[in-house]
C-alpha cells in the first residue's frame, strides 16, 4: 500500500532528516522523497526552526503498523513520546501519515492548507497521488478554425 508521510525535525534536523530518510530507504519497497523546507515553529515556543518535508513510501504493513514503526524510529532518535507536553516540545522526529491508498487522506484537506508547513512538502508530491475513477472527468473544447497558437493560454 501507498503512504503519503509528512516529516519535521526541528533538534539536529540534517542529522535526524537523513537518519530517517536511510532507515527508509532500507525498509521500504518504494521511497519517493518530496521537497523540504524551513518553517517557524507553531503552538510551541522554540528558538529552533522546522525542516518541514513530505516522503511517498509503499509497503506491505497495515496503518497500524506503519505508524508504529514510525513512532519507534522517533524514539530511537531521542523524542520522548511519553512526556505529557510532547506535542508542545522540541522534537527530533515527527512523523505522520497523512494519506494512504485504501483510506485517502487522513488529515483534513482544510488543515493541510492552512498550515504551510504541512502543505508546501505535500504539494510537492500529490501529482504520484492515483485519481480514483469517476472522481475527475475530462472537459474536452471543440473549435471551429485554427487553435490560438501553440504556446500555454491562461484563461480569466
Amino acid at each position: 500500500m501507498k503512504y503519503l508521510l509528512a516529516v519535521g525535525s526541528n533538534l539536529h534536523p540534517k542529522v535526524n532528516v537523513r537518519w530517517v530518510l536511510s532507515r527508509m530507504k532500507y525498509s521500504f519497497d518504494y521511497v519517493k522523497v518530496g521537497c523540504f523546507y524551513r518553517s517557524q515553529p507553531r503552538g510551541m515556543k522554540s528558538g529552533n526552526s522546522f525542516w518541514n518535508g513530505a516522503v511517498m513510501v509503499e509497503s506491505g504493513m497495515d496503518v497500524v503498523g506503519l505508524k508504529e514503526c514510525l513512532c519507534l524510529w522517533e524514539t530511537e532518535t531521542g523524542r520522548d513520546r511519553k512526556h505529557p507536553k510532547c506535542a508542545l516540545r522540541d522534537r527530533t522526529l515527527d512523523l505522520d501519515i497523512v494519506w494512504n491508498e485504501r483510506d485517502g487522506w487522513l488529515e483534513s484537506i482544510d488543515t493541510i492548507m492552512q498550515n504551510s508547513y504541512l502543505y508546501m512538502p505535500l504539494s510537492s508530491l500529490v501529482f504520484l497521488l492515483p485519481i480514483r475513477k469517476g472522481t475527475l472527468k475530462p472537459i474536452y473544447f471543440s473549435f471551429q478554425g485554427r487553435l490560438l497558437g501553440g504556446r500555454a493560454v491562461s484563461l480569466k
